[in-house]
């Protein structure tokens, strides 16, 4: 099937609608908006469900943007695996770099209304017992 002959399906009153629009339609032009989750955890690894407990979404086309953490625990930023990772993530109140390792960084599988969907999550290296207001940059 070519790209010019598909029909995306109808965006209808139910997420599952939407999700499925929008599954096809980051399979056939590429990258569509996501969901991104952020927040605060005391778990060291967090599963799927987990994420989407994250206190914060904002849903966009790509990780660039600030995000504003809940005090106490590890700081999380989740978005989908199809968009680029962060280059650079800066703490805004001092400017320093946000500590995070590679390691840290993994895969989960996110049921998102009803399509599971890939998710990077990145979480900082240590657990903070403030608010951090990150800022994502995806270009060096």
């Amino acid at each position: 099937m070519s790209k010019s002959n598909y029909r995306f399906p109808y965006y209808g009153n139910t997420g599952q609608e939407k999700a499925e629009a929008n599954a096809a339609k980051m399979l056939f032009d590429g990258p569509a908006t996501g969901l991104i989750y952020y927040g605060s955890s005391t778990k060291v690894i967090v599963a799927g469900s987990d994420v989407l407990m994250l206190q914060s979404s904002v849903e966009q086309d790509d990780v660039s943007g600030t995000y504003m953490t809940d005090p106490i625990g590890y700081k999380y930023v989740a978005y989908p695996a199809i968009m680029a990772g962060p280059v650079r993530v800066i703490d805004t109140a001092t400017g320093f770099d946000v500590a995070e390792s590679v390691e840290d960084r993994v895969r989960v599988n996110v049921s998102v209304e009803g399509v599971d969907v890939a998710y990077d999550i990145y979480r900082t290296q240590w657990k903070m017992q403030s608010a951090v207001e990150m800022k994502f940059t995806i270009k060096a």
